[in-house]
């Protein structure tokens, strides 16, 4: 899956360290973002998580998380709506 830094910087900012990616897939748009103030990664995906944890780990850790959680999430619903249910 193809990632994006979507992060901001200000224009003083002299260290440009990636803090924010984008994903998107179809409908679905994921994003793995530090917060300022708050440790670790975190995950947003509308409409199951809005700053979700993914604990402290790699970008690269955070962002593979974030991809499985999206799929698991995707699944649940899928089988959700099986009419055969």
């Amino acid at each position: 899956m193809k990632w994006a830094d979507i992060s901001s910087y200000s224009q003083g900012d002299k260290d440009r360290v990636p803090h924010t990616f984008e994903a998107r897939a179809a409908a679905v748009r994921i994003i793995v973002t530090r917060r300022h103030g708050l440790l670790g990664w975190f995950l947003r995906c509308e409409p199951w998580h809005d700053l979700k944890s993914l604990g402290e780990c790699t970008a690269s850790e955070a962002k593979e998380a974030a991809l499985e959680q999206v799929r698991a999430d995707v699944l649940r619903l899928t089988e959700a709506l099986d009419p055969k249910q």
